[in-house]
């Protein structure tokens, strides 16, 4: 009797270790983000890659590869083209697992990766995470979250866990706008309304700056989250640079956060100034949070000034 119970425990054990291995697939995890498993599992260069942009809609918007390529090829001849990784809705976790997995395929000289001031919500994590996070992962996310938000925590670790259990699916088509080296999305938002509102918010915040006190204690996960990026770009050689893409409903930062930022976490960091922030809300430039080609022009110069300051590599980062 005690025989059969522990061939049927092992079967079962076995069992579970096959549907977590599937579960575990790319293909898997990667199935509602066809343009980033493409680009870390498929994506086979010709040439050394440059520079990576990862974030939410905001980057993936404002650093559209298919024009930065344009206004890079301009201002710095000679310069590799951009990779574009960015998605739909930001989450440093995913932005992580993102950066992580594609470093582990690819060896690009910098990546700069948009980030955002913690905020009451800031916590939660995004089910873009939970749906290509590793098990491995998981301690990361619950060290980040623990023990500030306990509860999203342990959620976190339980969807992660459960996601590595359901069926192998396979990941969808990406959408026509992408190709097997960039997520771009071009400017599927700016119509005229969300451009005026855009322009009305921004002068409602004339003067006015939010306080990102980074030794707050409630910044004390986002400063988790960023040693573990600091711990990824030591160990791989790759500079990782922050973005900070101000809407035009918040506030700029207060001047020096940038010194402050890399004083206190050791990674460099670019932030708007409200010179720039103006320029791209005039004439039609910028909506309330996603620029268009227009605010490109503009923007991504300034951008890529701004990089090669950043950058600690002696043979560029672009």
């Amino acid at each position: 009797m005690m025989r059969v119970f522990f061939i049927t425990l092992a079967l079962i054990v076995c069992g579970v270790a096959v549907v977590v291995w599937i579960g575990a697939q790319p293909e898997r995890r990667y199935e509602t983000s066809a343009c980033q498993y493409r680009m870390i599992h498929e994506y086979k260069p010709e040439h050394e890659i440059g520079l990576v942009t990862v974030g939410g809609s905001r980057m993936r918007v404002s650093t559209n590869a298919q024009h930065f390529d344009e206004i890079l090829a301009e201002i710095r001849p000679g310069s590799l083209p951009v990779h574009n990784l960015a998605h739909s809705y930001f989450s440093i976790g995913k932005e992580y697992v993102l950066i992580e997995e594609f470093l582990e395929n690819h060896n690009p000289k910098a990546i700069v990766v948009m980030i955002r001031r913690r905020t009451g919500d800031y916590g939660t994590v995004h089910r873009d995470f939970v749906d290509i996070a590793r098990l491995k992962d998981i301690p990361l996310v619950v060290h980040a979250l623990w023990p500030e938000d306990r509860l999203n925590a342990i959620r976190a670790a339980r969807d992660v866990v459960l996601k590595h259990l359901v069926p192998l699916r396979r990941v969808q088509a990406p959408h026509p706008e992408m190709t097997i080296r960039n997520c771009d999305r071009l400017d599927f938002r700016l119509d005229a309304l969300a451009l005026d509102n855009g322009a009305k918010k921004f002068e409602t915040l004339d003067g006015v700056t939010v306080d990102w006190e980074l030794s707050d204690p409630r910044q004390e996960g986002l400063r988790r989250w960023i040693a573990a990026f600091k711990e990824l770009s030591n160990r791989t050689g790759t500079d990782i640079i922050f973005l900070s893409i101000t809407a035009t409903w918040e506030p700029l930062p207060e001047k020096g956060l940038e010194l402050e930022f890399e004083a206190e976490t050791g990674m460099p960091l670019i932030v708007l100034d409200r010179e720039l922030h103006r320029k791209l809300v005039e004439d039609g430039k910028r909506d309330e949070s996603h620029m268009n080609q227009a605010g490109r022009e503009i923007f991504l110069p300034w951008l890529v000034s701004r990089i090669e300051e950043k950058c600690s590599r002696s043979d560029g980062c672009l």
